[in-house]
């Protein structure tokens, strides 16, 4: 579960102004866009900037349980790099 925005930025901003109302978003290497990535315990959370577009993915962890309630999914680093990349292109199509 989770949900993605997108937002055409003001001239005036130069990072997406989501990271000024929360500095938990750690700026990420390795890719062509500005990308930034926060972990909750429930919750990645994934910002970018393309071409003056701001693109946000939230995958909501913790509402994926196991039958005992118990956190069923933990996703790994190679799913935060794929779902970064499928941002980054998502926002350069739409943006």
């Amino acid at each position: 579960m989770g949900q993605t925005r997108l937002r055409l930025m003001l001239p005036s901003e130069t990072d997406p102004p989501l990271l000024k109302d929360d500095p938990s978003y750690i700026p990420q290497t390795g890719y062509d866009e500005k990308v930034w990535l926060k972990r909750t315990d429930d919750a990645v959370r994934i910002a970018a900037k393309v071409d003056g577009w701001q693109g946000t993915l939230t995958i909501n962890t913790g509402l994926i349980k196991a039958k005992n309630g118990e956190p069923k999914f933990k996703i790994t680093d190679q799913q935060i790099r794929n779902a970064s990349q499928f941002l980054i292109g998502l926002t350069r199509d739409f943006g």
